[in-house]
């Protein structure tokens, strides 16, 4: 029914300032402070701002989301005047996860059991058989006891719309044909979401500042693609897709470099990064990256964006080092959760869409546990798009 629902539609153009709607924790003054700063460097209306009373912890349960979170945003946006909104842009301060309120039942202990093993044996021997036949274990067990735990993110995208909670649901617009200058919409409830947040108020406010000071130039860096060299098992599609990211990207004039082998990218080694995709350290960012002016860096971890406030994890880790926009999970999404990396990063370089509408259209699933961190308005290739006329670097 929701798929129905959520039909692309066509438009006009790229998403603007008066789109946005900004959700700002009313009892924590920071955040007010980091939703008014973005406001003014977006020229975001004041009108679009809403301020609720909510808890300062990352992780919001259930009922307090329904109650203090998503029935008061859900009657605001019913109100004249919000009609043209189409993103919600939750700020430093806003609750990040939703808790499941489902208790652990033997199909999650057996899962958490499994996931600990293959997180092991996905680092020292990615190419062991047992690595299969615990996934697919794991997949049956998950069935079993799928929880509601999500992303507060991801499940405002279906704000306004009766769903189930349990699991993910597909993206209708994930690999959608849609072409500029086409509008990138999901009618008539559903919403896009992207978080300006960090570890301080002021790292998530540096998103957005970074976000214009790099729409100002043409785009200069490096790509960097930490593939594994997987050619079979359950992990070799999403191997695939880095290294076809790799190749899409080495037609442009930015130098691609591609790591296929189990070994990560170490300290030093990536001067100038622009575009990181890669895998896999779980949970411990490892620094090895200078990064250019607007770089926009994806791990793909289970537990990334478990918390944007703390480390070790690669979010809030790339965001202190200086990256614009990242993306990652609040808890065990499975690899098929995050935006393949040939076709997210294809959507970025095209420049055509804001940085949420390139996110939206290869994000696999929605009502889940994926974040986008960054400006939803960054369009970090604007100057070098195909039909833009910008100077090429």
């Amino acid at each position: 029914m929701v798929v129905a629902i959520l039909l692309a539609t066509l438009g006009a153009s790229a998403m603007e300032p008066h789109e946005v709607a900004i959700l700002a924790n009313a009892d924590l003054p920071a955040s007010l402070d980091v939703a008014q700063r973005y406001r003014q460097l977006r020229h975001v209306p004041q009108e679009n701002l809403i301020a609720l009373p909510l808890p300062k912890d990352e992780t919001i349960d259930r009922d307090q989301y329904d109650r203090l979170l998503a029935t008061p945003l859900r009657a605001w946006l019913t109100q004249p005047g919000h009609a043209q909104i189409r993103c919600i842009l939750l700020v430093y301060g806003v609750p990040l996860r939703i808790a499941s309120t489902y208790p652990e039942s033997s199909e999650h202990a057996e899962v958490k059991r499994i996931d600990d093993r293959l997180d092991r044996l996905e680092i020292e021997s990615p190419l062991a058989p047992e690595i299969e036949r615990l996934r697919k274990q794991r997949d049956q067990l998950t069935l079993l006891g799928r929880s509601d735990l999500a992303a507060v993110d991801s499940e405002l995208t279906l704000l306004r719309l009766d769903h189930p909670l349990r699991g993910w649901l597909p993206n209708p617009l994930f690999q959608a044909k849609v072409a500029p200058p086409a509008q990138v919409q999901l009618p008539p409830g559903g919403l896009f979401t992207a978080r300006l947040d960090g570890p301080t108020p002021d790292l998530a406010v540096a998103l957005a500042e970074r976000a214009l000071a790099a729409e100002a130039q043409v785009p200069r860096g490096r790509v960097y693609i930490d593939a594994r060299g997987l050619t079979q098992g359950s992990y070799a599609p999403f191997d695939e897709q880095m290294r076809r990211a790799a190749a899409r990207l080495r037609l442009l004039p930015y130098p691609v470099t591609l790591e296929n082998t189990p070994r990560l990218f170490g300290p030093g080694e990536c001067p100038e990064a622009l575009l990181y995709y890669g895998w896999y350290r779980l949970g411990h960012y490892l620094d090895a990256f200078d990064w250019a002016p607007g770089a926009i860096a994806i791990h793909l971890a289970s537990s990334e964006a478990t918390s944007l406030r703390r480390g070790p994890y690669w979010c809030p880790e790339m965001i202190r080092d200086g990256v614009t926009a990242t993306v990652g999970p609040v808890a065990e999404p499975y690899a098929s959760a995050f935006p393949p990396a040939d076709l997210f990063l294809a959507r970025i370089v095209e420049g055509q869409y804001t940085l949420v509408e390139a996110y939206f259209l290869t994000l696999p699933h929605l009502s889940w546990r994926m974040v986008l961190v960054g400006d939803p308005l960054y369009r970090p290739f604007l100057r070098t798009g195909p039909g833009n006329g910008g100077e090429q670097p």
